[in-house]
């Protein structure tokens, strides 16, 4: 699995995150956009 932070929106408080499973062989078998929040 990676985990690469692609933006951050310093304003809205918000991170945005691509995420990719991979199997043994290199084959993606998911993949995702992560948006995190802070909340306060």
């Amino acid at each position: 699995m990676t985990y690469e932070i692609i933006e951050r929106d310093e304003a809205a408080l918000k991170a945005f995150a691509r995420v990719t499973c991979t199997t043994q062989r290199g084959d993606v078998v998911a993949a995702a956009t992560h948006i995190l929040k802070v909340v306060e």
